[in-house]
C-alpha cells in the first residue's frame, strides 16, 4: 500500500509539473504573439512620409503620420514615372519599401496567428478580430481605392518605354493575402486540447 501511495503521489507531482510547464508555454506565447501585435499596430500608427506640397509654387514640406502616411505615399506613387534610367520603384521612393516590410510583418502575424498550435481557439480569434480591425482601419481601404493605379508590370515596361509605372503590384498581392488569412476561419491548436 505504502508502494503504490507512493507511485500515486510521483504521478501528482509529474502532472503538477507537466501543467505548470504547459501553462507556462501558453502564457509565453501569449504574451510573444500580443506584443507582435502591439508592435504592428505602432509601426503603422508612427509610420510618416514626408511630402513637399505645390513644389512648383515654392510649397512647404508636410509630414503625414499613421494611415494617412500610408494613403499619401500610395498617391504620390501611382502615377511614377521613373525616368530615362531604368530604376525600381522601390529606388525612386524609399518609403514603399518600408510599407512592404510592415504589410510582409503583417502577413507573418495573422499567419502565425492562425498556425499556431499552443494558444486557445478563444485567444487566436481575439488576436485575429483584433489584427482584422488594424488591416481595415488602417490599411485595406487605401489600397482598394488605389487598386487602378496598380502596376501592371513586375519590372521596367517591355511595351513602350522601358521603365516603371504606378504602385508596386507586389504591395497588392501582400494586401490580398493577408485579406485572405483574415477572412478564413481559425483552426483549434493541435499541441494541447483545447
Amino acid at each position: 500500500f505504502a508502494l503504490k501511495a507512493q507511485i500515486d503521489e510521483n504521478e501528482q507531482v509529474r502532472l503538477q509539473f507537466a501543467k505548470q510547464e504547459k501553462d507556462g508555454l501558453i502564457s509565453n506565447r501569449v504574451d510573444f504573439l500580443k506584443t507582435k501585435i502591439s508592435m504592428l499596430r505602432e509601426e503603422i500608427n508612427i509610420f510618416y512620409f514626408p511630402y513637399m506640397e505645390d513644389s512648383i509654387k515654392g510649397g512647404s514640406l508636410k509630414t503625414y503620420q499613421g494611415s494617412q502616411a500610408i494613403y499619401k505615399l500610395l498617391v504620390n506613387s501611382k502615377n511614377n514615372y521613373y525616368g530615362q534610367k531604368v530604376k525600381t520603384p522601390y529606388e525612386l521612393e524609399p518609403k514603399l519599401l518600408e510599407l512592404r516590410a510592415l504589410l510582409v510583418y503583417f502577413q507573418q502575424t495573422i499567419s502565425e496567428v492562425r498556425n499556431d498550435s499552443i494558444i486557445n481557439l478563444n485567444i487566436k480569434n481575439e488576436y485575429k478580430n483584433i489584427l482584422e480591425f488594424i488591416f481595415e482601419s488602417k490599411l485595406r481601404g487605401y489600397f482598394d481605392i488605389m487598386e487602378h493605379y496598380k502596376s501592371v508590370h513586375n519590372k521596367a515596361c517591355e511595351e513602350n518605354c522601358g521603365n516603371f509605372h504606378g504602385i508596386p503590384s507586389d504591395l497588392f498581392d501582400l494586401v490580398n493575402t493577408i485579406k485572405g488569412l483574415i477572412k478564413m476561419d481559425i483552426e483549434p491548436g493541435l499541441l494541447f486540447n483545447e
